[in-house]
């Protein structure tokens, strides 16, 4: 069987296909073909033209890769897949809600784009100072896009744009439950721009089928993080959305459970103390964003809070007891058959077999 997964996996077509359902799940950590196509499902739930607009950012992302010659580990790991796909999403989300020529487009623009600035901070974040770059790519263009769409008064672009107004519910059902619970799953199925509750369960499954733990860290972090929006007196309409806990989600199975050697409790806290961070920061730096005309700051405070703790541990290695060993390989970041000399996605973390 291990030979014909091989066999399957180089195959062009194949291969190409897997590193894309890969990259997919990478957007919640989950490397498993298998997880990507649930979490492209959680898309599905609120549109096919998002799920098509995530898949097609996925691929191109992934065909640019190959292109440029990048590693082939790290490209099978879905590392370069990622963030095409949040940008395929994204640019759905934002420019078109309906089926668009133009828009897919964008898509394949961005998507492709976004493997340059994986790479290129790869080498400057990962390599020199052992950080990891996480979503930046995804960040930099769709925030940059919408920046850019405030000064263009004619063309599709501008036509399709819609106002900050129209951005902040444009996911969304008109009548939003502000419930607790309601607000933790939409965080976690926020990672798909898909803020229900069938979504969550289909994005879980997936996290489930790489990693049970993750999957617990992602309900802990999303709770986090959305408890600490209540405590500080966020706008309940703004919570239920879904924003502060997708930050949390991330963040606390980032930091409690990829980015270390040997996942505990301790990592475990670290974690929760992460996500509670994040959704401080995601409350600054959306203040920000509105500053500029933007519909919020995405998943800046993940990567940002994600990437100054991680550096944390270079210099403080008993925090949450991982020290930093020197080669920067996530604990679920690449299948079992990858060899451990993919640099990928962080800060100086040993491989888990």
């Amino acid at each position: 069987m291990p030979a014909l997964t091989a066999r399957l996996v180089h195959h062009p077509i194949i291969g190409c296909c897997d590193a894309t359902l890969r990259g997919i799940g990478m957007t919640g950590f989950a490397n498993n073909p298998l997880s990507g196509l649930l979490f492209t499902t959680a898309a599905f739930t609120v549109s096919p033209w998002l799920a098509l607009a995530v898949g097609v950012g996925g691929l191109a992302a992934t065909l640019s890769a190959l292109v440029l010659g990048i590693a082939r580990d790290d490209i099978r790991a879905g590392l370069y897949g990622y963030n095409g796909a949040l940008v395929g999403g994204g640019f759905a989300i934002f420019l078109s809600t309906n089926w668009s020529l133009v828009v897919v487009g964008y898509i394949v623009c961005g998507a492709a784009l976004s493997t340059v600035l994986m790479a290129a901070l790869m080498h400057l974040m990962a390599n020199h100072w052992g950080l990891p770059p996480v979503a930046l790519p995804f960040n930099i263009l769709v925030i940059g896009l919408l920046l850019a769409a405030q000064s263009m008064k004619d063309g599709p672009l501008s036509a399709s744009t819609p106002g900050v107004e129209e951005v902040v519910a444009l996911p969304y059902d008109a009548d939003v439950d502000t419930r607790f619970t309601t607000a933790v799953s939409h965080g976690i199925g926020q990672v798909l721009f898909a803020p229900h509750l069938a979504a969550a369960a289909l994005v879980l499954t997936g996290i489930v089928l790489c990693c049970w733990q993750n999957a617990v860290l992602a309900v802990l972090g999303s709770a986090t993080a959305t408890l600490t929006a209540i405590a500080v007196g966020v706008d309940p309409m703004q919570i239920s959305l879904g924003l502060f806990g997708l930050n949390g989600f991330l963040t606390c199975v980032a930091l409690g459970g990829v980015f270390v050697s040997r996942p505990s409790l301790g990592s475990a806290l670290f974690g929760i103390i992460g996500a509670a961070a994040a959704a401080v920061s995601a409350i600054a730096l959306n203040r920000v964003a509105a500053e500029f005309g933007l519909p919020g700051s995405l998943t800046l405070a993940y990567c940002g809070v994600t990437a100054l703790l991680v550096g944390a541990r270079v210099v403080a290695p008993r925090i949450s007891g991982v020290a930093h060993t020197g080669k920067p390989v996530p604990a679920q970041a690449i299948p079992a058959d990858v060899p451990a000399s993919a640099p990928a996605l962080a800060s100086g973390i040993e491989r888990r077999d």
